[in-house]
């Protein structure tokens, strides 16, 4: 194994939304090998996608924050890549991320970077929902035991290919009104952070997909309501809570933009509107960080 500590220091507090911030080129016994980078910002929340060119490896692995990640061709199979999600609750300092490729005869070449993750503030909210949403009977606690249970399951079964066709967009027009992260308070008790975007819109307003992918989840939840949950490939989920009908099928490949259901407001929810949602592994991230990403 051969370890090349070429480590760059990201530059943020000057070009906070600089895409591509930082990047190296190196010269290898197989060839010349890129990495690049591409990001809104490095905060707490951001998605991460990490490119890398070189010739012929046999695979690449990305490893941050106890995470393994695996890095998958493009279409035009010019480079790989792979996205790495910034959680919420990550400390705001100096965090290493490892970039390995490996090659059949020469071993992995490991290049590792040191990212300057800064602390964001997230506003507060306070939402009234019905009583049973805050304190339910016991037959509902047995069914949200049950729900968590699926949800469990369908994040840990990766799809090792990449589903997405070209960059995010947004599933649905119309103005944010619970932002990433902000914290909630129901009822005047009952806090959780909002791992989500809320897009306000009128009842039944077609919710397109964020990008293509397979349906692994669309039926109702008890907190979140009708649920579509979509799978992109290499741990990435995109999730679209509180529709008022659900207009895809379970194991259905939806292609970006396809209608998956209706706005609504079912579930624990105040009034007509999309949660949005992404989460890379076992992290959501702030959707809107995702459209930043060139693919």
């Amino acid at each position: 194994m051969k370890k090349i500590f070429l480590v760059a220091v990201v530059i943020l507090f000057c070009c906070p939304h600089d895409i591509s911030a930082f990047s190296l080129k190196t010269y290898q016994d197989e060839g010349v090998i890129e990495v690049q980078s591409d990001y809104r910002q490095l905060s707490q929340g951001e998605a991460v996608k990490i490119s890398i060119r070189a010739p012929s490896p046999v695979r690449a692995t990305a490893r941050f924050g106890g995470e393994e990640y695996a890095f998958v061709p493009t279409h035009d199979g010019s480079r790989v890549f792979t996205i790495i999600g910034l959680s919420l609750d990550i400390e705001p300092g100096i965090h290493e991320l490892q970039v390995s490729v490996e090659y059949a005869a020469h071993g992995e070449r490991d290049f590792f970077f040191n990212l300057p993750v800064t602390k964001k503030t997230f506003p507060r909210s306070r939402i009234t929902v019905g009583k049973t949403y805050i304190h339910p009977p016991q037959k509902q606690q047995d069914r949200m035991k049950r729900e968590r249970a699926l949800l469990k399951e369908i994040y840990g079964r990766h799809t090792k290919q990449w589903l997405g066709s070209g960059t995010f967009i947004r599933p649905l027009k119309g103005k944010i009104t619970g932002p990433f992260g902000t914290e909630r308070v129901f009822n005047g008790e009952v806090r959780s952070r909002h791992r989500g975007i809320d897009i306000r819109s009128p009842r039944g307003r077609t919710v397109g997909a964020t990008n293509a992918g397979r349906v692994v989840l669309a039926r109702d939840l008890y907190l979140a309501g009708g649920t579509v949950i979509i799978d992109h490939g290499i741990g990435l989920f995109s999730l679209y809570l509180h529709l008022s009908k659900v207009t895809v099928k379970e194991g259905a490949l939806v292609g970006k933009g396809k209608r998956v259901g209706l706005v609504g407001s079912t579930g624990r929810s105040s009034g007509p509107h999309l949660h949005w949602g992404i989460r890379v592994m076992d992290r959501y991230v702030d959707p809107e960080s995702m459209l930043r990403l060139t693919f």
